[in-house]
């Protein structure tokens, strides 16, 4: 299961790299379902995985990030078309 749940959020990252939202939001119910199942079995907890505890939250930490730093951009892009819409508008009122 943990194999699985690495191999899903680098899926994600690459995703949240490319901008395919979409198809990151499908995995990520994929990922949540099997974090819950991870979760009831509780073996993560134990000192034994903590390496992989570890990693498994560097991953989700570098998504976070990933997709913070896509919000921000499609953000930039919305502002920069508001701005050239109300432009346009002034032409148009202006002729």
């Amino acid at each position: 299961m943990l194999d699985e749940l690495e191999t899903l959020l680098q899926k994600q990252i690459e995703l949240a790299r490319q901008g395919s939202f979409g198809d990151l939001e499908s995995i990520g119910t994929q990922t949540s379902r099997l974090v819950e199942k991870i979760v009831a079995t509780g073996f993560l907890e134990s000192d034994e995985f903590k390496n992989r505890r570890l990693h498994l939250q560097k991953l989700y930490e570098d998504l976070r990030r990933t997709i913070a730093v896509r919000k921000a951009d499609v953000e930039d892009d919305l502002n920069r078309i508001r701005r050239g819409r109300k432009t346009i508008g002034v032409y148009r009122n202006n002729i």
